[in-house]
């Protein structure tokens, strides 16, 4: 059953009078809008009209995610779960909630993904990028291009078109905007808040302004960027989406992100279809790579009792991006996708032909161990 569909079988258990289907209804149509926060109350609603309302607890969980209460959100999901035992969705969202908060590698982070058999999960459009883009982050590039390919195929939602949300969204953006003339100096992180409202009225133009204003005023904004790449990404402007990422990968090549932002060029590569760059098999230099570090074995690894080796191949282009990594020998258990991080993140020098930097294919074997 999708998201948002009634459980029509549902035995009833209302506890105080009205109709819970309705107020699961108001609440989407509040979350559709960006008013994350009345959705929240409007899911309450509902499951205090039916306690076994498993939609609804997916539902106050997606629009907690939206305003980063994680905790809660992930309290939601794992009750939608227990009432629903196909429940694919909780659990896909559930591993969200974790990776929100650094868990994506735990036990119990692989125990969701685990639980979440149908590989093709019926979400939001906003929430499918937001998984995509999160299993790019945590090195799970395929199941990353498997979300980012179904997001950009979902229709955009229809403009704000009832005027009651209409001036809700719109007095939204207007108190950031008070909010930011008076706030005395630079303010990056409110120039951001505004292009993310702006983002849900669809005015994405003026959503890319405000996040390149906020990108003028704190060079190193890694969220600024990847909100402009995922705009563009959301409007299939493929190149412009990856030019942004390579654009913060030239003025910070030192920076930690780096590994996150090859990994999203990588799979916004393979989502629309870029042929992969040519590579040299007889550069006059080779690729000048560092030292593998040794790795420490993720919390799935220890438990399962497993160490060792794992080989990542991947084309690393002469103008500093990583393209086409896969894994050709993996151990499980998070560590290939810890090892495929960290060949993402590696700082290299090119391989050289004819004294210009050439795209070179390589294999890096990075060792884990306790």
């Amino acid at each position: 059953m999708a998201i948002g569909a009634t459980a029509t079988t549902q035995k009833k258990k209302d506890v105080i009078p009205g109709n819970p289907e309705t107020e699961l209804q108001k609440g989407i149509t509040f979350y559709e809008q960006g008013l994350y926060s009345p959705a929240v109350a409007q899911f309450k609603k509902a499951i205090d009209m039916r306690e076994k309302y498993a939609e609804a607890y997916l539902w106050r969980g997606i629009s907690l995610i939206e305003i980063n209460e994680n905790d809660l959100a992930y309290a939601s999901f794992q009750e939608a779960a227990r009432l629903r035992k196909d429940y694919t969705e909780a659990h896909y969202l559930s591993w969200l909630t974790l990776s929100n908060v650094n868990a994506g590698f735990t036990p119990l982070a692989y125990k969701e993904l685990s639980a979440a058999i149908n590989r093709n999960p019926e979400l939001p459009r906003r929430i499918h990028f937001r998984l995509g883009e999160a299993f790019a982050d945590n090195g799970l590039l395929d199941r990353a291009v498997e979300q980012i390919k179904k997001a950009v195929n979902m229709p955009a939602p229809p403009p704000i078109s009832d005027s009651y949300f209409s001036q809700l969204t719109n007095r939204n953006v207007e108190d950031i905007k008070n909010g930011i003339a008076q706030h005395s100096g630079s303010y990056a992180d409110g120039h951001l808040k505004l292009a993310r409202a702006m983002m849900i009225t669809q005015n994405y133009d003026g959503a890319i302004a405000e996040a390149k204003i906020a990108i003028e005023q704190r060079e190193s904004f890694p969220a600024a960027f990847q909100f402009i790449s995922t705009v563009n990404l959301m409007r299939k402007n493929y190149a412009d989406s990856i030019a942004v990422l390579q654009d913060f990968l030239g003025r910070f090549p030192g920076d930690n992100h780096v590994g996150q932002f090859r990994g999203r060029i990588a799979v916004i590569r393979k989502v629309a279809e870029m042929p992969e760059t040519a590579v040299v098999t007889n550069p006059d230099s080779a690729i000048k790579l560092p030292e593998p570090p040794k790795l420490a074995l993720t919390d799935a690894a220890k438990a399962g009792k497993v160490a060792g080796s794992v080989t990542v191949e991947a084309t690393f282009t002469g103008v500093g991006t990583i393209e086409n990594p896969v894994v050709v020998q993996g151990l499980g258990y998070g560590l290939d996708e810890r090892a495929m991080i960290t060949v993402l993140g590696m700082k290299y020098e090119p391989a050289m032909k004819d004294g210009k930097p050439v795209a070179v294919r390589q294999k890096v074997q990075l060792s884990f161990a306790n």
